[in-house]
């Protein structure tokens, strides 16, 4: 792995397992952003139904 320094510190300084669990954390980080942002267009695609039945019933 290349020495990236983030905040402060070089990623160089944390042993093996350390830099493993980190990629894992940025990893899994990665994966939750995607789902936040794949749920707030479904929440959206939601909202746009409800206004349309809301139209409707007007």
């Amino acid at each position: 792995m290349e020495a990236v320094t983030v905040n402060h510190f070089s990623i160089s300084d944390l042993t093996t397992e350390e830099q493993q669990l980190l990629w894992s954390i940025q990893e899994r980080k990665k994966q939750l952003i995607l789902e936040i942002q794949e749920l707030k267009r479904d929440i959206e695609d939601v909202t746009h139904e409800l206004e349309g039945l809301d139209l409707v019933e007007d």
